[in-house]
C-alpha cells in the first residue's frame, strides 16, 4: 500500500470520525477508490468500500438510538409531569408519531360497560371521523394483542387476513389511506388500559429498535395513563373533601346563627318581653309578616318586617283561601308545633304553625318570608313558636293564679262592709290608685258572646288599661280609677263584632270601704233596668238610681208600660212632633217650670216654647196638679232612658 493510498484511507476514517456530511464522505471515498485503481489495489478498495458502508450504516443506526432514546427519556419526564388526561392523550400521540416518524397516531382505552375501544385523541388524520372510531375487543388488530398482550405490526393492513375485520374500521382506514400499522397495548400489570397505534400511508416495516422504543414508550404511557387516572380520583376526592368541608363550615355557621337567634329569642322571653315585642322580633328575623289567628281563623294580632316585600300577606288580609279548613275540626288537619308549608312562590313562601294548645284557647300564627328558609331556619321557627306557646302557657297559669288572687279580692271588698285594710291597700296597688284617689265600678252583662270568648275579651281589655275584672252572679263587674275606667270600656265597644255590652257606671268612691254598698246598689239598679228591656249601652247610676228606688219593690215592666201610657197622647201628635214635645216637656220640668230657661236650653223662641206648653196641657190635661206633674216627669226621665238604650 502506497503513502498517498495510506494518506486517502486516512482522510477516509477523518470524515466519518468527524461526522462529515455523506457529501464529503463520498468525496474522500472516490478519491481512494481513484488511487486504489491507480496502483492496482481495487480488490482491497472494494474491501475497505465495504467496510466502510458498514461502519458508517452502524454509526447512523446507532445515532438514530441515541436519538430515541433521549427522545424517549425526554417523553417519559414529559408524561411523568402531566397528569391531565386530556393533555396526556394528545402527548402521548404526538410523542408516538415523533418516536416512529408515524404520519398518524391514535390512542384508545375500552369502555367497561360495552367492552368497546373507542378513541380518545387522534392526530394526523384526514377525517374527522377518527375521533370516534371504534373497535371491539374480539376484532381488528385489537383482538390479535388482546390475546398476545403484545404489539402487532402489519404492512399491509387491508390485505392482511392474519386478524378478523372489521367493516365500519376498514372503512376509515381506507379513507386514510393507512397501508402499515404498529399497535401496542398501554399495559400496567396485567391489566390493559388501552391501544397506541402509529400508521402510515406507505409500506413500512419497522426496524427493532423502533419497536423496542415504541414499547418502552407504551410502558411509561400506562404509567401515566394510571398516575392521571389516580391524580383525577383523588383530586375528585379533594374536591368532595373541600365541598363537604365548606358545606360543613356553612353548616356550622348556620347553626351558630340559629343558635344566636334561639338565644335572642329566649332571652326576650326571659327578660318579660310580651307577645307582640316576641312575635315581631319573629318576623325581623325572617324578614317577613307574622299572622296570629284564633280558633275562628280571625287575625288577633299582625307583625311585619319592614324588609318584608311579599304579596302572601296582602292575601291573606283580603282572602281567606290560604288557611281555610286549618281551624281545629277543618278538613285541613295540622300537626302542632310544626310549620307546614301552604303556599310558595319564586321569592317568598308562607307557613303555618299550630301554638301548642293552653287551657283557654286554640291558636295557630301564619309567617310569610322573603325568600326560601332552609331547614335550620324553619326548625328555628318551630323552636321559637314552641318556645313562645310555653311562655303563654306560663302566663296563663300566673293568669290563673292572678284571677282567683283577684276573685278573692273583689268578693272581699263587695261583700264585706266594711272591709279588712289590707284588702283595701292591696287594692289600691293592684289598681295604682294613691290614698284618697277615687275608684269608679261598673257591672256589665253582654249579649251575644260566648264564655270563653268573654273572658278572653274582658281580660285582655283588663290587662291592657289597669282595671280589675271578676265575674259575679252572671254579670261582670270591673273597678279601675275613672280614667282607666273610661279606657277600659272605649277599648271593649271599640272590639265589638256581632256583640253587645251593657250596665252600669258608678259614681267615683274615694273611701273604699264604702264598695260593697255601692255594688249593691249597682245590682239592685241593673236588676230593674234588665227587667225592663234589654240593656245594650253603659249608663251612668246616677241617671237610673231614682228608677231603681222606684222599681224596686214592684213589677217594673207593669210601671214602664204605665209609664208608656201616660206619654201616648204625645207620642200619638206625630212621628216629628211627639218627639219634640216630650223633650220641651222634660226641659220645662228640669228648668223648674220656667220656659225662658227651657228655651234656651233648647234654642228655641220662648214663644215656640209657649206654643208647645199650650198644646202639652191640651194634650196631657195639664199639671197644675203636683201628683200629675210627678207622674208626667217620671215618665218623660223613664222614656229618655229607654229610647237611649234602644240606639
Amino acid at each position: 500500500m502506497t503513502t498517498e493510498m495510506i494518506s486517502s484511507l486516512a482522510q477516509v476514517f477523518e470524515t466519518l470520525a468527524t461526522g462529515a456530511s455523506h457529501a464529503e464522505f463520498d468525496i474522500a471515498l472516490d478519491r481512494l477508490r481513484g488511487i486504489a485503481a491507480q496502483v492496482g489495489r481495487a480488490e482491497d478498495f472494494d474491501r475497505i468500500d465495504n467496510a466502510m458502508n458498514r461502519i458508517r450504516a452502524e454509526l447512523r443506526d446507532r445515532v438514530a438510538v441515541e436519538h430515541g432514546l433521549n427522545l424517549l427519556i425526554e417523553t417519559a419526564h414529559d408524561l411523568s409531569g402531566t397528569l391531565g388526561t386530556d393533555a396526556l392523550m394528545r402527548l402521548i400521540v404526538s410523542r408516538t408519531r415523533a418516536l416512529v416518524g408515524a404520519d398518524l397516531g391514535w390512542v384508545t382505552v375500552q369502555n367497561p360497560v360495552s367492552r368497546e375501544f373507542v378513541s380518545v385523541h387522534a392526530e394526523g388524520q384526514l377525517s374527522p371521523n377518527a375521533r370516534v372510531m371504534r373497535s371491539h375487543a374480539d376484532f381488528g388488530i385489537v383482538g390479535s394483542i388482546m390475546q398476545t398482550r403484545s404489539y402487532f405490526h402489519t404492512t399491509d393492513y387491508l390485505n392482511d387476513k392474519s386478524f378478523r375485520h372489521l367493516p365500519d374500521l376498514d372503512d376509515w382506514m381506507r379513507q386514510e389511506n393507512v397501508v402499515s400499522l404498529t399497535g401496542f397495548p398501554i399495559l400496567v400489570g396485567d391489566q390493559v388500559l388501552g391501544f397506541l397505534f402509529a400508521a402510515y400511508r406507505y409500506s413500512r416495516k419497522v426496524s427493532g429498535r423502533e419497536l423496542s422504543i415504541l414499547g418502552s414508550f407504551a410502558i411509561h404511557a400506562g404509567t401515566a395513563m394510571r398516575n392521571a387516572e389516580a391524580f383525577r380520583v383523588q383530586s375528585e376526592a379533594l374536591a368532595e373533601a373541600e365541598a363537604s368541608r365548606t358545606a360543613l363550615i356553612d353548616h356550622i355557621k348556620r347553626v351558630e346563627a340559629s343558635a344566636a337567634a334561639h338565644d335572642e329569642m329566649a332571652t326576650l322571653l326571659a327578660t318579660g318581653a310580651d307577645q307582640s315585642q316576641y312575635l315581631q322580633q319573629m318576623a325581623n328575623q325572617v324578614d317577613g309578616a307574622i299572622f296570629l289567628y284564633d280558633r275562628n281563623l280571625r287575625v288577633r294580632e299582625e307583625f311585619v318586617s319592614v324588609h318584608y316585600r311579599g304579596s302572601f300577606a296582602d292575601r291573606l288580609r283580603s282572602d281567606r283561601a290560604l288557611i281555610d279548613g286549618l281551624s281545629p275540626g277543618g278538613n285541613r288537619p295540622l300537626r302542632v308545633a310544626r310549620a307546614h308549608l301552604l303556599a310558595e312562590a319564586e321569592d317568598e313562601q308562607c307557613r303555618a304553625i299550630p301554638l301548642l294548645g293552653g287551657t283557654r284557647h286554640w291558636e295557630m300564627l301564619v309567617i310569610c318570608n322573603n325568600g326560601r328558609l332552609d331547614d335550620i331556619e324553619v326548625r328555628n321557627l318551630e323552636r321559637s313558636a314552641v318556645a313562645l306557646a310555653i311562655a303563654k302557657l306560663w302566663a296563663e297559669k300566673r293568669e290563673a293564679e292572678e284571677v282567683v288572687a283577684t276573685s278573692t279580692l273583689i268578693r272581699h271588698i263587695t261583700h264585706v262592709s266594711p272591709p279588712d285594710p289590707a284588702s283595701v291597700t292591696i287594692l289600691r296597688d293592684r289598681l295604682k290608685v294613691g290614698l284618697g284617689d277615687p275608684v269608679q265600678m261598673a257591672l256589665l252583662v253582654f249579649t251575644g258572646l260566648g264564655r270563653s270568648d268573654l273572658d278572653q275579651t274582658v281580660r285582655d281589655c283588663a290587662t291592657r288599661h289597669a282595671v280589675l275584672v271578676d265575674e259575679l252572679g252572671g254579670d261582670t263587674l270591673v273597678i279601675g280609677g275613672p280614667e282607666a275606667l273610661n279606657a277600659f270600656l272605649s277599648a271593649l265597644a271599640r272590639r265589638r263584632e256581632g256583640w253587645q255590652v251593657g250596665g252600669i257606671r258608678s259614681t267615683a268612691v274615694a273611701d273604699l270601704a264604702r264598695l260593697a254598698d255601692q255594688y249593691t246598689r249597682l245590682r239592685e239598679a241593673l236588676a230593674v233596668l234588665s227587667a225592663i228591656r234589654p240593656i245594650t249601652r253603659v249608663l251612668r247610676q246616677e241617671e237610673v238610681s231614682l228608677f231603681a228606688r222606684i222599681f224596686e219593690a214592684r213589677n217594673a215592666a207593669d210601671l214602664a208600660r204605665h209609664a208608656t201610657g201616660i206619654l201616648a197622647k204625645i207620642e200619638g201628635h206625630g212621628p216629628t212632633q211627639g218627639p219634640l214635645l216630650k223633650e220641651t216637656l222634660l226641659r220645662y220640668f228640669e228648668n223648674q217650670f220656667n220656659a225662658s230657661r227651657a228655651a234656651d236650653q233648647l234654642g228655641i223662641h220662648v214663644n215656640t216654647i209657649r206654643q208647645r206648653l199650650q198644646t202639652l196641657r191640651e194634650l196631657t190635661g195639664g199639671w197644675d196638679d203636683p201628683v200629675h206633674a210627678l207622674e208626667l216627669q217620671v215618665a218623660l226621665r223613664l222614656d229618655a232612658i229607654l229610647t237611649g238604650l234602644g240606639e
